[in-house]
């Protein structure tokens, strides 16, 4: 995919927050009509919200993030994923942080950017540890995504017969 191409489809799933109250399943809707899969539509929600919580959390002085994802597949395995090697993501991170420190714009204002925000695991885990008085600067943020196959992440699944591969 082309980063003008990804860049665009974070920027729409930014705007969906908004416009959708950070409806999860409106938001899936929306982007299927684009013709979306549904595992993509998914990964765009989430992934935009991680994104722009990682960019939030490194304003505040954050500096370590994992450099994979935790899957839980739907059949209970658990898998990672490099961050690096998922384009959508990292675009949502550097159109985040792009929006934090040289400012919001017309097409992502203030307001969508903290629709996105305040639906984040990761920025609401943070808030109750401040909450609790504890320094979060030192802390390794790490995300998990629920409900994937490995499929949708173009891993085969394996049968109990090939656990050597």
């Amino acid at each position: 995919m082309k980063h003008e191409e990804a860049l665009a489809l974070v920027t729409r799933t930014a705007q969906l927050f908004e416009e959708k109250q950070s409806n999860e399943a409106e938001i899936i809707a929306v982007l299927l009509e684009y013709g979306i899969a549904h595992a993509d539509a998914r990964k765009l929600y989430l992934y935009v919200q991680s994104a722009f919580s990682w960019a939030v959390l490194k304003s505040m002085g954050v500096e370590k993030f994992g450099a994979d994802f935790q899957i839980r597949a739907t059949d209970g395995t658990t898998f990672h994923i490099p961050v690096a090697g998922q384009q959508l993501f990292t675009t949502a991170l550097a159109l985040g942080i792009s929006l934090l420190q040289q400012g919001y714009t017309e097409e992502i204002p203030v307001s969508t950017f903290e629709a996105v925000v305040a639906k984040s695991d990761e920025v609401n885990a943070a808030n109750k540890a401040l909450s609790d008085g504890a320094d979060i600067t030192d802390s390794e943020i790490l995300s998990t995504f629920y409900g994937f196959d490995a499929e949708d992440f173009g891993r085969r699944s394996k049968s109990w017969w090939q656990f050597w591969r």
